[in-house]
């Protein structure tokens, strides 16, 4: 082993693995962009068009789960985790991590979503 290699060790023994794009996981909820098919806000999914676009997200051929913040009011993470099993897929409960206040839900896949993720609109609710 030489010295740098033993330095890679040292550190990754030290501080851990190296992570990903750590920005970008902190803002989707622990996820890369890559793999959001998309994210609401919780004032997108106090209204029909919001929860419209939910239902065509986690219908999307691709999409895995629906992450939630743990701190949404209980009957709206009991509707949207209904929304998501009525549909065959997984929801999770998200909490301790650093993300975005402003983002409330998302819908992600396995893999990289092809074609590219759908943009959303996504504001935040200062």
């Amino acid at each position: 082993m030489n010295k740098s290699e033993l330095e890679k060790v040292l550190t990754y023994g030290i501080f851990g693995t190296p992570e990903l794009h750590p920005d970008e996981r902190r803002m989707f909820m622990g996820e890369m962009r890559e793999r959001v098919i998309d994210a609401f806000t919780l004032r997108q999914l106090g209204d029909n068009h919001g929860e419209q676009a939910l239902l065509k997200a986690l219908s999307h051929q691709q999409a895995r789960e629906l992450l939630l913040r743990t701190d949404l009011p209980n009957a709206i993470s009991d509707r949207l985790r209904t929304l998501a099993y009525n549909n065959g897929r997984h929801a999770r409960l998200v909490g301790n991590i650093e993300h975005n206040d402003w983002l409330a839900a998302v819908v992600v896949a396995d893999t990289a979503v092809e074609p590219p993720p759908a943009s959303f609109t996504a504001e935040s609710e200062n």
